[in-house]
């Protein structure tokens, strides 16, 4: 028999704290017998007693500051709750307007946690991009938890619409700051009109302890453009969904992820893109470094519609092991229902080259110096697929510093 939500613990604890989730108590709640969820446990999940923090205190971290480029813009939440005194934006402007309100509460649509995300009522973001605006200064969303108390709940929510002919860079970072065990499930709405191009990068720094469930949908009408990058160290679980609907002739999605996993951290990445229209374009690379007893999870579906001839689509996963205990699932799959297409995909498991190692202690480089800066190399392929330097910068000192690779 299959388990209902309404079964674990983390129901009642939500009932409990006021959450309008009983419509969704019917529900079935993920287990490992599910294909989708077959190398990621929820039952600790399950029995977690969540509770919505209510108390904002706290500054921004240092090394956060360090990070932010002197023009920063954007909104700071502390525990799912946004801190004017921390973010630094203007609500309107006659190029972009950026709304805080909360998430309109009810069972919504989607499956269980976009469900749970929206019953949760907290903070959402919407930023709005007027037709033919073209914005080069990234807007930062940057999500803080440092809530005391085990199984803290924060379920943020990012909605971005970009008119015709728009552009728009969006960085949105999930930073687990001296916490104990929270649960984030957050959810982002990326709607892109004809034409129109958006850069959109996750920053995953979440504590050993963390549980991460989050979902990412992407819509890209005619001619559009859209690039969705994802960096993290794992957690205790994390599993983030990415599905792109790619709807308009000529339009692109690029879809690129790191995981730099340590010690006993897990990461599984579901990603979908389906064509539904002709002469549209994907590409995914998603490369993936594990030490320790860390576990990397990849599936990546490609779905080519009927009517979607002259489909190009690309999809490759890359797996680097330092270690004999680290462990990688990984399923590349494409369904492809049109003939007149250009689809490949695939996988590699592997572990840091000897060869190579020598070649680099000959030039007067020491053995664990050589084997970093391979290491290094494997993951700036990804990182160098951002246009914006300032961003490449961010994201080559959070690996060194908060990742350790």
């Amino acid at each position: 028999m299959n388990k209902l939500f309404k079964d674990t613990p983390f129901f009642e604890s939500l009932l409990a704290a006021g959450l309008p989730v009983g419509p969704l108590a019917e529900r079935p709640w993920p287990t490992t017998r599910e294909e989708a969820w077959r190398y990621t446990d929820l039952s600790g999940l399950a029995q977690a007693r969540a509770h919505i923090p209510r108390r904002v205190e706290g500054t921004l971290p240092a090394s956060v500051k360090a990070l932010l480029p002197k023009d920063f813009q954007g909104v700071v939440l502390l525990n799912g709750i946004p801190v004017e005194a921390l973010s630094s934006f203007e609500e309107e402007t006659n190029q972009r307007t950026v709304q805080l309100s909360l998430s309109s509460s009810g069972s919504g649509s989607g499956d269980l946690f976009e469900a749970v995300n929206r019953s949760a009522g907290q903070a959402e973001v919407r930023v709005s991009v007027a037709k033919g605006a073209d914005l080069s200064v990234p807007f930062y969303v940057i999500h803080i938890m440092n809530a005391v108390g085990e199984g803290a709940l924060v379920c943020p929510r990012l909605v971005v619409n970009l008119a015709e002919g728009s552009r728009l860079r969006v960085v949105e970072m999930f930073l687990g700051h001296e916490v104990k065990g929270y649960v984030s499930i957050p959810v982002a709405e990326l709607s892109l009109a004809d034409g129109a191009g958006l850069d959109y990068v996750q920053v995953h720094d979440h504590p050993p302890v963390a549980c991460h469930v989050g979902r990412v949908r992407v819509d890209g009408a005619r001619d559009s453009q859209a690039s969705v990058l994802t960096v993290t160290n794992g957690a205790a679980v994390f599993r983030q969904d990415l599905l792109c609907d790619i709807r308009g002739e000529g339009s692109t999605v690029s879809v690129n992820g790191l995981h730099a996993l340590k010690g006993l951290r897990h990461a599984d990445s579901h990603t979908e893109i389906r064509h539904h229209e002709p002469a549209s374009r994907s590409e995914q690379l998603y490369k993936c470094v594990l030490d320790d007893e860390a576990r990397s999870v990849f599936n990546g579906r490609i779905v080519v519609d009927q009517k979607a001839q002259k489909t190009n689509s690309y999809q490759l996963n890359k797996n680097l092991l330092l270690s004999p205990d680290a462990r990688v699932d990984t399923k590349p799959q494409l369904e492809i229902h049109a003939d007149d297409v250009r689809c490949t995909h695939g996988a590699t498991i592997g572990r840091v080259n000897e060869e190579e190692i020598f070649y680099l202690q000959t030039r007067g480089i020491g053995r664990e110096d050589a084997r970093r800066l391979l290491v290094r190399a494997f993951m700036d392929d990804v990182i160098s697929r951002l246009e914006d330097p300032g961003l490449r910068e961010i994201l080559s000192r959070k690996l060194k510093e908060s990742y350790g690779f």
